[in-house]
């Protein structure tokens, strides 16, 4: 065997192999909710797509000629559990869990034991709900959908990759978890992979204007989770599930307005002399479903580009307003005010952000000065009468249903917006460097 070997695999081969857990291996740590989570991404690819990549194993090839999983042992063994439970319902000749890695398993850590057991029972309800006539034909379809197979002979080797996931190494952010699984929904044949995966490493830590963290995390998470009036102040790895959606071929009726927009922005893509010029660009929704796939793709850089358009530091619409008498613009003077950089005011700025751009989001540059006018007073309204701002004063706002987002949700046209009146106020913080933030807020009145 060379050193280091990869190909693609499925996880009846990989399960056939002499798999076992290393002594340096962690805990087994998914929960209920992750296990949810694959069975249903499972479930969804039965029934809808066949082909189904479901993640990477990278094993190590020891003197015994054992396979140690370095990585994927979280998946491996909650595939197991899965097909174990399915065995029993079943009439089937290959019973690979009656040798499999379960049955060889030595567990070190009493978290691993109690999250198998309960794992277990999730993996149990589930199978309950499936029709007797398709738990075979579901067993069948785990056991073939693909993995990437990586193995290593060299144990130092090995250990190294072990330390540089598990230790040292940057661990995956949620935009790369995202990136993977709408990578999965595209057809094979799709010619526009290459531009989609360009457009979203650029976004990654671009210095030239809205990256991933700003748009996804300070942005389209919190407007998603503030249009359920939940909380979302950071942006983890199990926080994804609120930018998966549904496939192209999806039917619920729901859904039809989302598709309907993407094929009409496709279409008019295609030829545009044929479709209205309202179709150029595409239509999307901050809080709409998500289309998996290209779709998604399009909606991050629809984003990314809209807030650009608003708050670019050199380009950005911000730089054209000016309030009252201040020489500065509004994003500049954003920007130098004495005190901007305190923690609170970053609060305050991004909940002034996330409003504007949903403003624009539904209703575009009709009345935006006065938008502006409307959602800068109402945010740093905030900074000014309390004294000290935490994340959750700003939440507290953005979920308020007295409070300008909510307005704006349910707000049909831009004379909705402006019939919302903001509470008087006392201003509170009596700080020397709010004097021009005051100021500014007074000139607006």
């Amino acid at each position: 065997m060379t050193e280091l070997s990869a190909e693609i695999t499925n996880v009846e081969d990989i399960l056939k192999e002499n798999l076992a857990i290393p002594e340096y291996q962690r805990a087994y740590k998914w929960t209920q909710r992750n296990v949810q989570q694959l069975l249903d991404d499972l479930w969804f690819h039965f029934n809808y797509k066949p082909n189904y990549r479901i993640g990477a194993v990278v094993l190590h090839e020891d003197e015994e000629n054992k396979l140690n999983i370095v990585d994927g042992q979280q998946r491996i063994i909650t595939l197991s559990l899965i097909l174990f439970n399915l065995e029993k319902e079943i009439k089937t000749d290959k019973k690979l869990m009656s040798n499999g890695i379960l049955v060889r398993l030595t567990l070190r850590h009493q978290i691993s034991i109690d999250n198998i057991k309960n794992n277990n029972e999730v993996i149990k309800n589930f199978i309950q709900d499936i029709s007797p006539e398709k738990k075979s034909d579901f067993y069948n379809y785990i056991l073939k959908c693909e993995m990437v197979r990586i193995c290593l002979k060299d144990i130092d080797k090995a250990f190294q990759f072990f330390d540089a996931q598990n230790a040292r190494g940057k661990s995956l952010a949620p935009y790369d978890l995202l990136k993977a699984y709408h990578l999965r929904e595209f057809e094979p044949d799709n010619p526009n992979v290459l531009q989609s995966v360009e457009n979203w490493e650029n976004a990654v830590d671009t210095q030239k204007g809205a990256n991933l963290n700003k748009v996804i995390s300070q942005t389209l998470f919190r407007l998603r989770r503030w249009d359920k009036l939940r909380g979302a102040e950071y942006f983890e790895n199990e926080d994804i599930v609120d930018f998966k959606g549904v496939s192209q071929s999806c039917h619920y009726p729901y859904v039809r307005q989302a598709l309907a927009g993407n094929a009409m922005h496709l279409s008019y893509k295609l030829n545009p002399f044929m479709f209205s010029e309202k179709f150029a660009q595409p239509i999307f929704q901050t809080n709409q479903v998500i289309i998996n796939g290209q779709s998604f793709f399009e909606y991050i850089e629809h984003y990314r580009k809209s807030h650009d358009f608003l708050f670019h530091a050199e380009k950005g619409y911000l730089n054209r307003v000016y309030f009252g008498s201040e020489e500065k613009s509004l994003l500049a003077f954003l920007n130098s005010y004495h005190g901007n950089w305190r923690v609170g005011d970053q609060y305050v700025r991004n909940l002034f952000e996330c409003v504007l751009l949903r403003y624009y989001d539904k209703f575009g540059l009709d009345e935006i000065e006065r938008a502006i006018t409307l959602c800068f007073r109402w945010a740093y309204r905030i900074r000014l009468i309390k004294t000290r701002v935490f994340f959750s004063t700003v939440e507290n706002e953005a979920n308020s249903i007295n409070g300008l987002l909510f307005h704006i949700n349910n707000s049909i046209t831009p004379k909705d917006v402006f019939c919302f009146s903001i509470p008087k106020y006392k201003v509170e913080f009596q700080a020397q460097d709010l004097v021009d933030l005051e100021k500014l807020e007074v000139d607006q009145k």
